[in-house]
């Protein structure tokens, strides 16, 4: 743990998360889940373990698995194999409705865990028995499938990825036009994106769609700065065409934590911000906020 955070500290958009003991929710039990996790997979060199047979196919946490080609690839959370009866599982963090409620919702998930099981066939050349998400709390929802519609799902991948690939190679398309004709921004799929500070795409996609409940960023002109408490400021800023606000403040800024501010332009990115529920036109700097300005 030391050794890691001596690398945080080196990172402007990390320092400030050392100590991490303060940073990280719930670090204690944390700590303690790794732990467990390392005793566990820690081999015994008992001449018990020596003895034991290999389990095959082989089960445990965060399997690899990818096609005979190695074209396509994929980690699953867990499998398990009781007995014969293969288990390919998918946690989720959240708490999810009963199965007989979640309707359209479950087919959001349902997908991915039938992508699991064709890479499973295509790796070891048999099909998991169960398929089975378990979400936050232990909620287990068993998920119905069949042969083809997961030999389907991994030849839509192929396509796909021979689409993306053709669109690359063509020299028929500048850069920014062949990302824009791959990209499908919306807030599900860009919210957890860290390559949104670069991503053209995104933005456009925001400002076709303004009022959707894209991530808490901003792109925006300097109008106004000034104290904010003790050793933090406040920015007002007024969004680019697009934007669904003629002006925000963000509050709550620690200076010294964002290098960007210190270089005199207007033109600002702010992102991972939290707003505030009852002001929905103010922003606060949170732990994974990042500012940046442009170079140009």
């Amino acid at each position: 743990m030391h050794n890691e955070e001596k690398v945080l500290v080196q990172s402007w958009t990390e320092a400030h998360l050392v100590p991490l003991s303060q940073s990280v929710r719930n670090y204690e039990q944390k700590k303690e889940l790794c732990w467990l996790a390392v005793r566990d997979i820690k081999p015994s060199f008992s001449r018990k373990w020596r003895r034991s047979p290999p389990i095959w196919p082989p089960c445990g946490d965060e399997l690899w698995l990818e096609t005979r080609d190695g074209v396509c690839v994929g980690r699953v959370d867990r499998i398990n194999n009781k007995g014969g009866v293969i288990e390919v599982i998918d946690y989720k963090s959240k708490v999810l409705l009963p199965h007989a409620e979640m309707g359209d919702d479950l087919g959001t998930y349902t997908p991915q865990l039938k992508y699991y099981a064709a890479l499973y066939h295509a790796q070891y050349r048999e099909w998991p028995t169960i398929l089975k998400i378990v979400a936050n709390g232990g909620q287990e929802i068993e998920i119905p499938f069949t042969h083809d519609e997961c030999e389907s799902l991994l030849k839509e991948a192929y396509t796909l990825l021979a689409k993306v690939n053709c669109t690359i190679r063509s020299a028929s398309l500048d850069k920014r036009k062949a990302l824009s004709s791959l990209a499908k921004p919306s807030p599900k799929t860009c919210s957890l994106c860290l390559f949104r500070p670069v991503c053209a795409p995104y933005w456009e996609g925001r400002s076709r769609a303004p009022n959707e409940d894209w991530p808490n960023d901003l792109h925006g002109t300097i109008i106004e700065t000034g104290r904010w408490g003790k050793d933090r400021v406040y920015l007002d800023i007024a969004p680019y065409e697009g934007d669904k606000y003629v002006k925000v403040k963000v509050i709550e800024v620690s200076s010294g934590r964002h290098p960007a501010l210190k270089r005199e332009k207007k033109e600002v990115y702010l992102f991972s911000l939290l707003q505030y529920k009852d002001r929905p036109d103010v922003f606060a700097e949170g732990k994974y906020t990042t500012i940046y300005v442009p170079k140009h």
